[in-house]
């Protein structure tokens, strides 16, 4: 029901209104030849290729190189360095682009000496046009890389021990298990990162957005096809051009999407491709391994998962966490100085508690306190999305997972299709459909539409088909339970990692989300910490600016603490079963 509400009606009527005048009557391919001739449009999609091929090559090289890490290096401090790593996912959104509004500055930049090298002295230098694909990858790798590293080394983590084991026997290095086991098994998430990753990158919005805020309107406000989309909306009032746009990002995304599933088998079954999925060994004495999918040539080296020299290891990891821990350093840093110091002190130098300390008191007096109810707000539109994004995610993954049905790989088509609209395609008909229920303005306009979480919906999804043991499930039909008894009774315990990690993710996506609030709520007491900063950034001093930074992160860095070990093992565990 919540992807018929909020999923497929919405797509369904943004096709209806790209294809139709604004009084309803069909106009056949009008409105794409109208956006074509726009004199934006191609720029605006020229930007967003060189920007999605940038963003890609760098997510998929260091994703897959920090999880290999991960997985060869020194346990006792793989948590430390996750941690490290995905941290900066608690930016996501407006906040992340305000630590790096700062870090492209060079007057007070931590990262001065490279933008020196590059003859950069200013803000204004740094973000110029030819600047802005890279830099918007960097805030993306920055922000997006640490959650795939956490599911990719998680992956990793569950490859049966008796694959490894024969490789080894066979005499495969530490190149070869990679290339020829370890990344097969793994093929399908990722897959799923790309396709995922492209779908997040044909909907930039809030990077352009507020770095043109922040540097005086030297960033266009038509820079993506998203920012061109939403102009013509809610703007220029132009629904239907507006909806064009958006199912031009649509096709794009689809056919990038049905490539990587054709090509990969993303919905296949072991059966269909000979590959052997990442799940439980068999518990039954005697029982043998399934066949490895692969032949390696012959050599004497010897190979384990801990493969790396530990000091190497440790010189590698901690060259990667510098980049993801340096911003947020300099962030907390920033709190304890002055305007003036800023500029002044060193990068990464300590100003003073008292700094410190007037800082908070600027930001929690602002406005009559209006800090305490931006984080209400946020709290309570993301608490409530949650519950209703992991009560549908899982069942919903469950039964895609375990019951054959006609129409089965067509609703996984269909998430999947939900999943790389474009932000403004589903927010515009979204926002009409809040305005016929009489909900727009309201926190029902942002919390039900959070119940949407399609992402939660596949990772379930894969989790159900490749690591629950069917005999469990086959035993408990036996016995006389129902459907529902199965799933609350054997799925939902064994499930617990990836309760955990789709209830984090969850909840990460809402309290960062920018966009939806940003369109459905029109009164500043109503909004989220997330687009109440971009309306700090105009309103308060750095010092301050960096204090309410900290305070909108500070939520999702203590519940990380605390999930870090359901995390770790959430992405295709193995259930514990007697």
């Amino acid at each position: 029901m919540v992807l018929i509400l909020f999923g497929a009606v919405p797509t369904g009527y943004a096709l209806y209104l790209a294809f139709t005048t604004p009084d309803g009557r069909w106009d056949g391919l009008q409105n794409f030849l109208w956006t074509g001739r726009n004199y934006l449009f191609l720029p605006a999609f020229e930007h967003i290729g060189v920007y999605i091929l940038t963003w890609l090559v760098l997510l998929v090289v260091m994703v897959l190189v920090l999880a290999f890490l991960l997985e060869a290096g020194i346990h006792r401090l793989a948590p430390f360095f996750r941690l490290l790593f995905y941290i900066p996912g608690a930016l996501a959104g407006a906040a992340s682009v305000l630590v790096w509004t700062f870090m492209l500055d060079p007057t007070v930049s931590p990262w001065r000496f490279v933008e020196s090298a590059f003859h950069l002295r200013s803000l204004e230098q740094t973000v110029a046009p030819g600047h802005l694909p890279a830099i918007f990858a960097v805030i993306a790798i920055w922000t997006g890389a640490g959650a795939w590293v956490v599911i990719i080394n998680a992956a990793l983590n569950n490859i049966p021990d008796e694959l490894i084991g024969s490789a080894l026997v066979d005499g495969a290095n530490a190149w070869q298990l990679a290339r020829h086991v370890k990344l097969p098994l793994i093929r399908r998430w990722v897959v799923y990162m790309l396709i995922l990753a492209f779908a997040t990158g044909t909907q930039l919005f809030v990077e352009p957005q507020l770095v043109s805020q922040a540097s005086g309107g030297l960033v266009s406000q038509y820079w993506s096809p998203n920012q061109l989309a939403y102009f013509l909306a809610f703007t220029a009032a132009q629904f239907n051009h507006a909806a064009a746009i958006s199912v031009d990002l649509l096709f794009v995304g689809l056919l990038a999407a049905g490539l990587l599933v054709s090509r990969s088998k993303l919905f296949a079954t072991e059966a269909d491709t000979g590959v052997m999925a990442v799940a439980p060994p068999s518990r039954e004495r005697g029982s043998r391994t399934a066949p490895i999918p692969w032949r390696l040539p012959s050599t004497r080296r010897r190979s384990s998962r801990r493969s790396w020299h530990p000091l190497g290891w440790l010189a590698a990891m901690s060259a990667f966490a510098a980049f993801f821990a340096v911003p947020l350093i300099w962030l907390i840093l920033a709190a304890t100085k002055s305007g003036s110091e800023l500029g002044e002190k060193g990068p990464m130098t300590f100003g003073s508690f008292g700094s410190f300390l007037r800082a908070w008191d600027g930001i929690y007096a602002f406005q009559g306190h209006e800090l305490m109810t931006w984080l209400e707000n946020s709290a309570l539109y993301s608490i409530g999305g949650l519950a209703l994004a992991l009560a549908c995610a899982l069942l919903a993954g469950y039964g895609l997972a375990v019951t054959e049905f006609t129409g089965r790989k067509l609703l996984l088509g269909i998430t999947l299709v939900v999943m790389i609209m474009p932000a403004s395609a589903l927010v515009l008909p979204l926002f009409l459909e809040m305005h016929l229920f009489h909900l727009l303005g309201t926190g029902w306009s942002v919390v039900l539409p959070f119940g949407l979480f399609p992402f939660g919906v596949f990772l379930s999804y894969i989790f159900f088909s490749s690591s629950l043991p069917k005999e469990l499930l086959g035993a408990a039909r036996v016995d006389g339970a129902s459907e529902w008894d199965v799933f609350r009774w054997v799925a939902l315990p064994l499930a617990r990692p990836i309760v955990a990690l789709v209830a984090f993710f969850a909840f990460v996506a809402n309290w960062t989300n920018f966009f939806l609030p940003f369109v459905m709520l029109n009164n500043d007491k109503q909004y989220p910490l997330p687009v109440a900063l971009e309306y700090l950034l105009s309103s308060v001093p750095r010092p301050e600016l960096a204090m309410a930074t900290l305070v909108a992160i500070a939520p999702v860095l203590i519940v990380f603490v605390f999930a870090q070990r359901a995390l770790a093992t959430g992405m295709l565990a193995r259930p514990r079963y007697q």
